[in-house]
Order: structure tokens, then sequence, then C-alpha cells
């Protein structure tokens, strides 16, 4: 949407914001879901890498939300 916006010269506002809050919203949980993720105590009854794998692509995908 930013970039549809930026080269049609058409930005609503209102979208921006939108599309802002929305994002925040989606960082929040993803880092807040990292955090429960390494924390978890019982995270040994699992296979270790599988786990490690997951959570480097949230880890993975919050740098991109960032971005």
């Amino acid at each position: 949407m930013v970039t549809e916006g930026a080269l049609s010269g058409n930005v609503q506002e209102a979208q921006l914001d939108e599309l802002e809050r929305t994002l925040t919203q989606h960082r929040r949980a993803i880092t807040q879901g990292l955090e429960e993720a390494r924390s978890e105590p019982a995270r040994s009854r699992f296979d270790h890498d599988a786990y490690v794998s997951f959570v480097e692509g949230l880890d993975h995908i919050r740098v991109h939300l960032l971005a």
C-alpha cells in the first residue's frame, strides 16, 4: 500500500495510520511470542532442533516487520 501510494502520489493518511497500528500490533505480538518461547521451561520435552528452528523463523519475521 505504501509503495503503491508513493508511485501514484495518492497516499491517504488514515490508511497509513491504520497500517502503522497493525504492524505495531503484529510486531508486539511476535516479540511477546518470542519472549515466551525462549523462556518456556518445558521446551526440553520437545525436539530441540525443531524448536530452535521455529524460534529463529519467528525472529526472522519480526526483523522483516521492523524493516
